[in-house]
């Protein structure tokens, strides 16, 4: 179990870095106004800042010129998506710590037997958040080189060429070293920007997915209440020389009578699993008032990007640039998924509880108390529980083929216009 401990932890202590990095959450034993967690801040807001106001500047400057530029206003909604996501969860940071605090305290009064169930779901998002930095790793790589390239040709050749950044700047820069500086610096505002909002995407994807895990814990803790109960009524069905001769066998063996199988223990056992079900349900109301509105700018950024870029790699586009717009397409795919699954994840295992303890069978002691307690289980978990964007769209698989479809319509429509 030991392992199982050290897992959740190596997942957890990388999320905590980059939201202190972010200065989303303060650092260890200090407040949000702590110095350095202030100037982390401001740093990584002047990152955001940096990169989506030239795009708007850019942006503006094609309306006034009358021309329509769709590099421009792909890459402008992707980041300036990105940084109303940021802004958004920025201004509900102590909401995020106190949730995360929340997610710990939970992870401590886990049974380390029972870690393994919370792992599983743990560990998907961590396959997610990897797969995810890593595509958008591989589009800076290709975004930097589509900009160098020409240039480390040129140089090859001794021929002079028009030197260009890898995004926008609102004048043009060709003497040293100022291109030098101006480069490294896009560079690493560019890499701050999409590795701190894969983190924001992710961290709320990473609090769905522990609500997953203690929804299925409570669908095992359910089994197995209905399996002693199974076996009590057997053991009531033996005579009684056999029940003294297995009780005897168990006290044998583990010294001591397992008293969660007693009927007493059985009740409590059904009343800490409706206990920890209401906690976990407004954990997850903590999570849609959080992440409801993140969704929401999520969705409409990567819809119209996903038709837009389709628009660009169907055109006339050089090699080249088709080649650095591919990965976005990928990541815009990506991010769409990220925003769907673990949303999908928690309709089912929610929904999951209320078959666990519809499967518990009659318990004839107390019988009207525990069906009650059952009862009020069923009634709270019988209605699946559904994540919405913006308070109006379901987040589904189902959804994410819907959309996916969607932006296939959008793109033909407007390629066809064009």
């Amino acid at each position: 179990m030991e392992e199982t401990s050290s897992f959740y932890q190596r997942v957890r202590r990388v999320q905590t870095r980059v939201l202190r990095f972010a200065g989303l959450i303060p650092l260890e034993g200090r407040t949000h106004y702590f110095i350095g967690t202030i100037i982390m801040s401001c740093y990584v807001n002047f990152a955001f800042a940096a990169v989506s106001s030239v795009y708007v500047w850019a942006f503006v400057e094609d309306c006034i010129n009358a021309r329509f530029n769709p590099d421009i206003t792909s890459e402008l909604f992707s980041f300036v998506g990105f940084h109303f996501r940021f802004m958004y969860i920025f201004s509900r940071r102590k909401k995020l710590t106190k949730m995360l605090r929340f997610v710990e305290d939970l992870w401590k009064g886990v049974e380390s037997e029972e870690k393994v169930h919370v792992r599983k779901f743990v560990r998907k998002v961590s396959k997610l958040s990897c797969c995810y930095s890593g595509i958008i790793l591989t589009t800076i790589t290709l975004y930097v080189l589509s900009s160098q390239l020409p240039q480390l040709t040129a140089e090859s050749s001794n021929e002079t060429l028009h030197r260009v950044l890898p995004y926008p700047f609102y004048f043009d820069v060709q003497s040293s070293p100022k291109y030098e500086v101006l480069l490294a610096i896009q560079i690493i505002c560019l890499l701050t920007v999409t590795q701190t909002s894969v983190c924001v995407d992710t961290s709320i994807a990473f609090l769905i997915m522990i609500a997953c895990g203690h929804f299925r814990l409570i669908q095992v803790r359910l089994s197995l209440v209905a399996r002693d109960i199974e076996d009590n009524e057997e053991e009531r069905r033996r005579p009684i020389a056999a029940k003294d001769e297995i009780r005897n066998n168990e006290e044998g063996v583990t010294g001591v009578f397992n008293v969660q199988t007693t009927d007493e223990g059985i009740r409590k056992r059904i009343r800490d699993c409706v206990a920890y079900h209401s906690e976990i349900l407004e954990f997850c109301d903590d999570i849609y008032a959080l992440s409801s509105e993140i969704f929401m700018i999520e969705l409409i950024s990567t819809t119209y990007n996903l038709s837009l870029i389709g628009i660009l790699l169907a055109g006339n586009m050089p090699l080249a640039e088709k080649f650095k717009f591919a990965p976005v397409l990928l990541i815009l795919t990506t991010q769409l998924f990220v925003c769907q699954y673990p949303p999908d994840l928690l309709l089912q295992e929610s929904v999951g509880v209320a078959d666990a303890a519809y499967m518990i069978p009659p318990f004839r002691n107390d019988r009207l108390r525990v069906d009650r307690l059952l009862l009020t289980l069923l009634t709270r978990s019988q209605i699946p529980y559904q994540l919405l964007a913006g308070g109006q769209i379901k987040l589904s698989i189902e959804s994410f083929g819907n959309m996916i479809r969607g932006a296939v319509s959008f793109f033909t429509v407007l390629r066809n216009f064009n």
